[in-house]
C-alpha cells in the first residue's frame, strides 16, 4: 500500500516537469508573451512586467528563459536616468530653482538629485562620506 502512495507522490511531483519549455499556460497566448518580451527588451523589470500581465514573476522569468533572453544582472537593472549635472547646478545655484522642480523635471526624487549633486561636486563620483573617510 505504502509503494503506491509513493508512486502517486512522485507523479504528483512530476507533473509539471515537461521536456518541452512552452507546455505550460502561457503557450496558447503568443500575443501576450509577445508583449512580454518586447516590454523587457524596452527596459522594463520582471516586477513591471509581472503588475502589467496577468503573471507573476517567476512567471515571467520561465517565459524569458524559454525564449532565450539574457536576464539583466541587478546592477543593469538600475537605469540610470541620464541628468545634465552642471545645468541643474546652474539653474539651481545661480537661478535659484528649487531641488525639487528640478528633480520632477528629471524624473527623479529630491534626494536622489542631491546624492548626484554631490557627487558631482566631489568630481570623482564617490560620495560626500566616502571622500571625508
Amino acid at each position: 500500500m505504502r509503494c503506491t502512495a509513493d508512486a502517486q507522490i512522485r507523479e504528483w511531483r512530476d507533473f509539471g516537469r515537461q521536456a518541452d519549455p512552452h507546455v505550460c499556460g502561457w503557450a496558447d497566448q503568443p500575443e501576450m508573451v509577445r508583449q512580454v518580451l518586447t516590454a523587457y527588451r524596452q527596459g522594463r523589470s520582471v516586477r513591471q512586467i509581472a503588475r502589467s500581465y496577468p503573471y507573476a514573476r517567476g512567471t515571467v522569468t520561465r517565459i524569458l528563459d524559454a525564449h532565450g533572453i539574457e536576464r539583466r544582472t541587478r546592477s543593469e537593472q538600475c537605469v540610470r536616468v541620464p541628468v545634465d549635472l552642471a545645468e541643474i547646478e546652474r539653474r539651481h545655484r545661480l537661478d535659484g530653482e528649487p531641488l525639487s522642480r528640478l528633480a520632477a523635471e528629471c524624473g527623479l526624487s529630491r534626494q536622489a538629485l542631491s546624492r548626484r549633486l554631490e557627487r558631482h561636486r566631489t568630481g570623482d563620483g564617490l560620495s560626500p562620506r566616502a571622500v571625508a573617510a
